[in-house]
């Protein structure tokens, strides 16, 4: 009897069997191992939540810890900047480290104080790195779209607009221009064309002294005036970008303050977008702001334009245009609100942003000039026939008030755009 086909069947039987029970273990054991990976994902998650919450608290204890020694009467200047807590909790721990701006131990100056708070949960890690500014009560000229400490006075056919009251410690005179504005003078007010109130007899405003400029100038990297191209008769800052990232002329400066003394010498902006605080010394009135420049701060406690001397602003509508200077004006390392990219084709608003200062006199010039916050002026603000100047005040400037603008009795604020997530150190 041939057996041969049922022998076959029965090996047939047994592989099906074998291979079926092979599906079922590699089956279970893909189970096994899913469950396993998704065991350790949400563990890790887990971590990772923890960690972030623990790094939160550590920026929270540093700030407590700071409003402790305040309230008991600490100041900045004898802030305690050795002290580096690792504190355990929810199974995890968290630490915090202070430095001056710079990166230096805080020695009592008036720098930015930069906070790192450091956490680990398991192998979870996380950083929050905050700054806090110096602060107190804003002067009240923080509160003006333009103040000038000596009087305002506007030639024929001339325009200033304000949403917010412009004000000066001298007269304000607007004989056959245009002033749409509420206005405010210590002195007089005078003329017949202000659509909006006007106030003699004001109590002068509080005006800062002209040394804060010296703060600015110790943090700040210099750029040397002979650095810069000259061409008719003038040194010109043009056709760049300056930011706490980029400096064409040297090392960037972390603030991004960059100082430059005129010397009285003829100097030319235009074609530039600043994003920090430029600082012009010994300045004539033969410093021209000019066309397609936007100046604006690179921390909302940081003034934009400081200038020691005087000024001539001769602005336009428009910004600088990249595709005229060849060059990119918003790189990842300085964007332009959120936007960056790496082509050269954007264009931008023109106008000074934020809180500008001018010691001396302040010379509006054909054909137009935006301020975008606040400007104050030492001297005598003047605008010339035809010109006209655009204010739209921005209450942030008040907020966290630059150093220099506003009663210092040793406090400290946080700014809030400036916590970020980082990676331990």
């Amino acid at each position: 009897m041939n057996n041969g086909p049922r022998t076959s069947r029965r090996g047939a039987a047994y592989l099906v069997a074998l291979l079926a029970g092979s599906i079922v273990t590699v089956t279970g054991l893909a189970a096994l191992s899913i469950t396993t990976s998704r065991a350790r994902t949400t563990s890790m998650a887990d971590h990772a939540t923890r960690a972030r919450g623990l790094a939160d608290s550590g920026l929270e204890h540093a700030l407590c810890a700071i409003a402790v020694h305040i309230d008991n009467g600490g100041t900045r200047h004898d802030i305690f900047g050795a002290a580096e807590p690792s504190v355990d909790f929810d199974g995890g721990t968290f630490g915090w480290t202070m430095r001056d701006m710079d990166g230096t131990a805080v020695d009592n100056s008036d720098q930015p104080i930069v906070i790192r708070a450091k956490s680990q949960h398991g192998p979870a890690r996380y950083g929050l790195r905050a700054i806090l500014a110096p602060s107190g009560v804003p002067y009240d000229v923080l509160d003006t779209g333009m103040y000038a400490g000596g009087g305002i006075q506007l030639a024929t056919t001339a325009t200033l607009a304000s949403d917010r009251v412009v004000g000066a410690a001298d007269s304000v005179t607007a004989t056959s221009s245009v002033v749409t504005a509420p206005v405010e003078s210590a002195g007089t007010v005078s003329g017949m064309t202000f659509s909006d109130t006007t106030t003699s007899d004001a109590p002068a405003r509080h005006m800062p002294d002209p040394s804060l400029i010296d703060y600015y100038v110790a943090l700040g990297e210099r750029i040397n005036m002979t650095s810069l191209p000259f061409s008719s008769g003038s040194r010109k800052l043009e056709n760049i970008l300056l930011s706490a990232s980029n400096n064409p002329f040297g090392a960037p400066n972390e603030l991004g303050i960059y100082v430059i003394d005129c010397g009285g010498a003829r100097l030319h902006i235009h074609n530039i977008r600043v994003v920090g605080t430029l600082v012009l010394l010994n300045a004539t009135a033969d410093l021209l702001i000019g066309t397609n420049t936007l100046i604006e701060p690179g921390y909302s406690w940081m003034p934009s334009l400081l200038v020691q001397g005087d000024a001539t602003f001769a602005s336009t509508n428009a910004g600088p245009s990249e595709s005229t200077i060849g060059v990119n004006l918003n790189p990842a390392h300085t964007p332009s609100g959120m936007d960056w990219d790496d082509a050269i084709d954007d264009n931008y608003r023109g106008g000074v942003e934020g809180v500008s200062y001018v010691s001396g006199n302040a010379i509006f010039s054909l054909p137009r000039q935006n301020i975008r916050g606040t400007m104050v002026v030492g001297g005598d603000a003047r605008i010339q026939t035809g010109v006209t100047v655009n204010i739209v005040y921005d209450a942030g400037v008040a907020t966290l008030p630059p150093y220099g603008f506003f009663e210092d009795a040793g406090g400290l604020a946080i700014d809030p755009s400036s916590v970020v997530w980082s990676t331990p150190d």
